[in-house]
């Protein structure tokens, strides 16, 4: 991910609309480095600096070898949790309620 710093300041003049929200107008950042920002706005109302996260875009041959992961990784759970849950209930395992919670958790996650 990328992050990009932005000026920005509360507008409370759109208060009697309920659509107060950040606005960058008359804000412009000047300086964006490690560690440091510095802004300049042309007015002395409150001001904040702003993190923009930009998501990165992902290749589709990326995004398959995703989809596949995914897929197989959930497979993997989802047999472990079916295993899990034969184990408990075919075993002499003593009924108590921490074994039926188990149970419950295990019936409600392959669900």
């Amino acid at each position: 991910k990328r992050v990009v710093p932005v000026c920005a300041f509360w507008n409370f003049s759109l208060m009697h609309t309920h659509t107060s929200s950040w606005s960058r107008d008359g804000c412009a950042v000047t300086l964006a480095s490690s560690g440091v920002t510095s802004c300049l706005c042309n007015h002395t109302t409150n001001f904040a600096v702003l993190m923009n996260y930009l998501e990165s875009k992902w290749s589709p041959e990326e995004e398959l070898i995703l989809t596949k992961l995914t897929f197989i990784g959930s497979g993997a759970s989802l047999c472990a949790l079916v295993v899990t849950l034969m184990l408990f209930t075919v075993l002499d395992i003593p009924k108590s309620d921490r074994t039926s919670i188990h149970k419950n958790l295990f019936g409600a996650l392959i669900c």
